[in-house]
């Protein structure tokens, strides 16, 4: 389900990219509108079902970063043919604005507003950058530049709406140390940076139930939060032709595993339906197999049986009235019975 080397790709890039994939919207100003709203509203449930995991998740997570609720988007990440739509639909000037926000998370209730330009951060200019094809360099500077300063505390948002000049301070929610976002694709192959849990659109779309796609999400999010990326380089780990192959393949199997078992307590400690994740996967692998993947994640049916002992486990400690505690050491034991069918 997932590889681990970083996508080069920063929040709400996706609209654009994904926009290309539907050259007609060009050519139709309603169709342009509501296919760039819909995607909108695409990367904010992926984004709102990321920050109930990252928050809801906080105490079994011991990597954590404090979270904003907010997604940022700007005008150079366009193309300039599309730069002047993308500037009225979106009130995108020449800088950021912030795309969207989380209903109830920090950035909403500080009164930060979707199509809110974005001019500076704790008094720090935000830069324009407009080349001559579309770039997500600078839209990932702020990105970045947004993690650190939550990271170290309240953060003074200078905003500009309706042409006048807004002053918020917005304080980070605890929360386990993962960012979320959509890219387009036609593969399965989400995967995560060690920041960022990158969500393909294809597979978003395999979800019918936000606890199905909440799943998916903690899944990639926990690669960050236990911090496989870093480990598998560390490892030298190839994730080229030869990741299915012997000790490559075991070694992210192992995490993969891991990832499942943690993404599902991630899902049940945020209050997603544990069911649907079974659900999912019967569903998911009665339709796709692949030999590769078999080799660095559990097939199909061990995975589904997999998935069933943690779920198992999860309404024992439920039924104790104990608070989930999720146990990495017992990942190898659960596999292993999942793949004697016990």
């Amino acid at each position: 389900m997932s590889s681990i080397p970083s996508i080069p790709r920063a929040a709400g890039a996706a609209l654009f990219t994904m926009l290309l994939l539907v050259p007609a919207l060009a050519r139709a100003d309603d169709a342009m509108r509501q296919g760039l709203e819909r995607l909108r509203a695409e990367d904010l449930r992926v984004a709102t079902i990321g920050y109930r995991l990252a928050t809801g998740g906080l105490p079994i997570c011991a990597r954590t970063r404090p979270q904003s609720g907010l997604l940022v988007h700007d005008l150079g990440q366009y193309e300039p043919a599309f730069r002047g739509d993308a500037e009225a639909l979106f009130n995108l000037g020449h800088g950021a604005a912030i795309e969207a926000v989380v209903v109830g998370g920090p950035a909403d209730r500080a009164g930060v507003r979707a199509g809110d330009r974005l001019v500076a951060i704790d008094g720090a200019p935000v830069v324009a950058v407009l080349s001559a094809k579309a770039k997500y360099d600078a839209i990932a500077a702020v990105q970045k530049q947004l993690r650190d300063v939550f990271a170290a505390g309240p953060v003074d948002l200078t905003l500009e709406r309706a042409g006048q000049p807004l002053r918020v301070i917005v304080v980070g929610a605890p929360a386990c140390a993962s960012d979320v976002q959509v890219v387009p694709g036609t593969d399965h192959n989400s995967s995560a940076d060690g920041t960022n849990a990158i969500m393909v659109s294809a597979l978003i779309e395999e979800a019918q139930t936000d606890s199905e796609l909440a799943f998916l999400i903690g899944h990639e999010m926990a690669h960050n939060i236990l911090g496989h990326p870093a480990r598998l380089q560390s490892e030298g780990v190839s994730f080229g032709i030869f990741s299915g192959i012997g000790s490559n393949a075991a070694k992210i199997r192992a995490t993969e595993q891991d990832a499942d078992y943690f993404g599902l307590y991630l899902a049940a400690q945020a209050g997603y339906d544990t069911a649907d994740a079974l659900n999912f996967w019967k569903r998911y692998t009665a339709k796709h197999s692949s030999f590769l993947a078999d080799q660095t994640h559990l097939n199909g049916g061990n995975r589904v049986r997999f998935l069933e002992l943690v779920a198992a486990e999860i309404a024992a400690q439920r039924r104790a009235g104990a608070p989930l505690k999720p146990d990495l050491a017992r990942v190898p034991g659960l596999a292993a019975q999942a793949r004697e069918g016990r």
